[in-house]
């Protein structure tokens, strides 16, 4: 085959077998569809909260039964503050440790630099 033959252009107008695209179709452009891996998403949905009962008609009884309330609503209070005490430590522990693994990077990446130069 001669340098001529390789470069002669393609008509457009070109039918034949070898035509990478026959001049009356219309390209079009090919979506691909995604491919959807994992579990299938189920949406949570929340209990119903049970109904509250209401106050017995006694006082006694009532009180009695806003004393329990009132001491479960204390230690929610006790272990809220204990929980946010812990995670303003876990935030600060992460902090540092963010702090020390970026120092222990910058460390490596000199040491490979200084290697890689041939000091």
């Amino acid at each position: 085959m001669s340098k001529q033959e390789d470069d002669s252009p393609i008509p457009a107008d070109s039918t034949d077998e070898l035509s990478p695209v026959p001049s009356d179709v219309e390209e079009k452009p090919v979506t691909k569809k995604r491919v959807k891996r994992g579990r299938p998403f189920n949406p949570i949905t929340p209990n119903p909260l049970p109904e509250l009962p209401d106050l017995p008609d006694d006082p006694m009884e009532a009180a009695s039964a806003l004393s329990v309330h009132k001491v479960f609503a204390r230690e929610l209070q006790t272990r809220l503050q204990e929980f946010d005490m812990n995670f303003r430590a876990s935030q600060q522990a992460h902090r540092a440790t963010m702090t020390s693994a970026k120092a222990l990077k910058r460390a490596v990446d000199g040491w490979m630099e200084a290697w890689t130069s041939g000091l």
